[in-house]
């Protein structure tokens, strides 16, 4: 690799380079995108008032077990949805869990889970 000016640097072995054309392809679509995001205007219907976006939680800590693999000891932060330290086929980690009554998943650091109950 040698470098050139301004400090970027070229390597002459590889399949893809810096200055290539699909990096140059990616950096342009993303500078179109933003553009595009930028002067496309936003409408509103009516401004939302504060209290009908923010419900009262119960803030507190909960440890809830759904089965023998998928359990959770966090905060809930949404309707039967928590977050916090989490088991997940028998291994601990941070993840999310829902509940949905019928089902249920958790997604943690080292994997997902699927529970249906009947």
């Amino acid at each position: 690799m040698r470098s050139l000016e301004g400090g970027v640097l070229y390597r002459t072995s590889g399949s893809l380079k810096s200055g290539s054309w699909l990096e140059s392809l990616i950096l342009s679509g993303c500078l179109l995108t933003s553009l595009f995001a930028l002067s496309a205007p936003a409408f509103a219907a009516e401004p939302a008032e504060i209290d009908d976006v923010l419900e009262p939680r119960n803030r507190e800590w909960k440890d809830v077990r759904l089965d023998g693999s998928l359990r959770v000891r966090g905060v809930e932060f949404g309707d039967r949805a928590y977050i916090g330290q989490t088991k997940v086929g028998g291994k601990w980690g941070l993840g999310i869990v829902v509940d949905r009554g019928h089902y249920a998943y958790g997604a943690a650091n080292h994997g997902v889970l699927f529970l249906k109950r009947f």
